[in-house]
Order: structure tokens, then sequence, then C-alpha cells
């Protein structure tokens, strides 16, 4: 029976896992994963207190390679995983045989660890036919999809591009959780500054987009707001080209026609950029100041859960997980890389 309190280490325990074979895991953990010297000590703190969670196994259009390497697994075998290291509640495809049976461990699943559950999904949505494929006990993937995600803490969307195309669906679709988005730091840039110059660097899309539009119309008669597109720049960021001739002779030849007059404020409208913020302060020098929006997201996020009561009140730090839909290693570790990155 799943213990929604038991945390990995106990569960360890239970299994004859003695101390030191644990610490020794967590050792080697922290050493596959690139940490720190006291990487293995973060570890074992974090299953020594944190309970394990349901996991909810959804598959959509895929070969189901994943399910394949899953079952497949010699070490640990696909039998000790399931018993004794998470809980699986639910996985449509093993379970497909139980039809009506199944998606009520689905719906029970959600309904009792709302927020606190795993949803892991495999293969794409199907998006023709109105999403009406890979049905199993009478529902569509993109249901089960939907359903499962209704029962996050908060959606956070860390786009500004991204916002700009889609926060109006996420929120329509999902009218029960709360759905930050990103958009560029234009209102705190025009109080700070008022009658001043202020640079919007962002991406072409998040340009053209209505959202940003009208956020720069609500501004407009405060300051003199001018939206530069940076066709490529991001690019720079997810090649960890942070710095160096190439980014800096971009940014040189995008930046100096709007430098030839002074700048208050420069607004980072991508959440690419301010890994670039290093580079952009070289090319225009001390005097205007660099905004982004990401410490105002992080700020509604904990009112919006404050005010749901969901908000962690331990005080202890988090944990950070990376996901991918490429599923590359070199993505993931670029992007543990860019966590950690601090620009001298």
């Amino acid at each position: 029976m799943f213990n929604p309190e038991e945390t990995q280490y106990e569960v360890l325990r239970r299994r004859g896992i003695c101390r030191r074979d644990f610490l020794k895991f967590c050792s080697m953990a922290a050493v596959a994963l690139g940490l720190g010297p006291m990487g293995h000590l973060e570890i074992a703190h974090a299953m020594e207190t944190k309970p394990y969670l349901p996991v909810l196994w959804i598959n959509g259009l895929s070969c189901s390679c994943c399910t394949e390497s899953f079952i497949r697994s010699a070490h640990p075998l696909a039998s000790d995983i399931i018993l004794s290291m998470i809980a699986l509640d639910y996985q449509d495809t093993i379970m497909a045989a139980a039809g009506d049976q199944a998606m009520e461990c689905f719906e029970e699943a959600i309904s009792t660890y709302k927020g606190r559950y795993i949803l892991a999904v495999e293969g794409n949505p199907p998006l023709g036919e109105e999403g009406m494929y890979c049905i199993d006990g009478g529902r569509p993937f993109m249901d089960k999809l939907q359903r499962g995600a209704a029962g996050a803490k908060a959606i956070v969307v860390a786009c500004n591009t991204a916002t700009s195309a889609a926060i109006g669906l996420l929120r329509q679709v999902y009218p029960d959780i709360p759905v930050i988005g990103t958009e560029p730091a234009l209102k705190p840039a025009v109080e700070k500054y008022p009658g001043g110059r202020i640079l919007v660097m962002a991406t072409p899309m998040t340009i053209k987009q209505e959202k940003f539009q009208a956020l720069k119309h609500q501004f407009d008669d405060r300051a003199q707001i001018i939206g530069l597109p940076c066709e490529g720049l991001m690019e720079f960021v997810e090649r960890g080209e942070l710095r160096g001739s190439a980014v800096e002779a971009y940014l040189t030849e995008k930046l100096a026609p709007y430098l030839r007059e002074p700048v208050d404020g420069i607004v980072l409208g991508c959440t690419h950029y301010p890994f670039l913020t290093g580079a952009i302060r070289r090319i225009v020098g001390p005097g205007p100041e660099i905004m982004d929006g990401s410490h105002g997201v992080a700020m509604q996020l904990e009112r919006k859960l404050a005010q749901s009561g969901m908000l962690r009140q331990c005080g202890e730090p988090g944990t950070a997980v990376f996901e991918n839909s490429l599923d590359e290693p070199e993505i993931l570790a670029l992007s543990r890389a860019l966590f950690r990155y601090r620009d001298e």
C-alpha cells in the first residue's frame, strides 16, 4: 500500500539497504550528475526528507520505446522499480486491458494526490480529428493529458513568446490552476525612468504579437519605448555562446544605432537574454540599466501559491528538475550549466 508520507530513504531501509550503501549511492549519484563536493549530502537530505510521489504514465503517438526500455531494464528490474522504488498508479499501455477499471485508478490517483504526483508523458499529443486517437477506457490521450496536467500546483510559461502566443488558451484549458506568464519588464522600467528612453530587446515574434503591442501602448505616453527585434540572438544562448567575439559583434551591430542617443533602460524581453547580460553590458557601457521580468514572475508565482494555500512553508530550498522535449543529454547538460552560470 502506497504511503504518501514515506520517504525514499525509508523505502530503501525497509528493503534492507544499509546506511553505508545508501551513502555510497548518494556519492555516485552526485558524481554522475556533476554536482559539487557537497552534492552527495544534498541528495541524501532530499531522499531522507521528501516523500516519493505517485507516477501516472500516459502514452501518445510514439513507438513506445520508453516503455520498452523501462520493462526490459535489467538493473534495476522493472518489477523492483514498480514494487519498491516508485508508486506507478497508472500506465495505460500495461493496463489497457483493464479498461474502465484502469481509468478509475487514474481518476483516483489524480484526486487523492492532487498537486503531488508526477505525470510522465510518452509520445506526441495527437491533434488531428480533434485529438480522437490513442483511446483506451473510452478516453483519448488528449483528454487524459489535460486531466492529468490539471493536478499541477501552477503552470509557469517561462517564455515571452510562448506567453504572447498561448497564455490565453492555457488559462481557458486550466481555469482552476494559476497560470503565470512572462512578459517584458516594461512597467518597472517606465516607473523608474518616467519620460525616459527604453529599449526592449525581444524575439521578432514577441515584438509582433498583439500582447506586447498592447503592453507597449499602455506606457507610450509615459516613456519613449523602442522595440528591437533580435533575430538569432536566442540561438547564441542555446549553443552556450554567452561571451566572445561572435556574440559581441552581433550585439554591437544591433545596439549601435540606438546608442547614438542616451538610453535609460534596456528591457530583456526574452528569457534567454539574461544569460547575455554581461555581454550586453560590455557593449552598452555602465549607463543604461538592464532589466528583465524574472523577479516579477517569481513574485507573482509566490503570491498565487500563497493565495491558494499551496506555498511551501518549510523554508528549505526546493529541487530544480530539468526536462526537455528533445531528450538529448547535451541539451539537459546545457540547461544545468545555465542554471549555475554567473557572468563575471
